[in-house]
């Protein structure tokens, strides 16, 4: 098939669609800022702790809500369990450390072949437990 000039079809990649910009993109259009990896608000940090505490990945997250990678979806879930106190605070955090100890089993069933790469995904898993405690 053929595009409106004669040649072959153009297929356009999601990021190179310009529509999307209108979602990852605000105010000034001549620097093209991202807004929520440089500009953090608290309802998307609790977007992200609300879609986070449903179960979704971060990888999800920073889909739903316009991040630019899962680490940024990470720290807006971060910033919003740091704001909660007392019982919600403890129940947030031990749902995560569930969700930690089941990726855990994960890691070391996908990877009893492979013992290199099963060590650095549980010294990298070890590391955001200790952003917990």
């Amino acid at each position: 098939m053929t595009g409106p000039n004669g040649r072959g079809r153009r297929l356009l990649s999601r990021h190179n669609d310009r529509s999307s910009d209108k979602r990852r993109f605000e105010g000034n259009r001549d620097t093209e800022t991202p807004t929520r990896a440089f500009r953090p608000n608290r309802i998307a940090d609790d977007d992200a702790l609300a879609l986070r505490d449903q179960g979704h990945t971060f990888a999800a997250v920073a889909r739903s809500l316009g991040f630019g990678r899962a680490r940024d979806a990470r720290a807006a879930f971060l910033r919003a369990l740091r704001k909660r106190d007392g019982v919600e605070r403890d129940r947030l955090t031990e749902r995560e450390f569930g969700r930690l100890d089941e990726l855990e089993a994960r890691i070391r069933f996908r990877d009893a072949d492979h013992p290199e790469k099963m060590e650095r995904r549980l010294v990298a898993l070890e590391q955001v437990r200790l952003t917990f405690r």
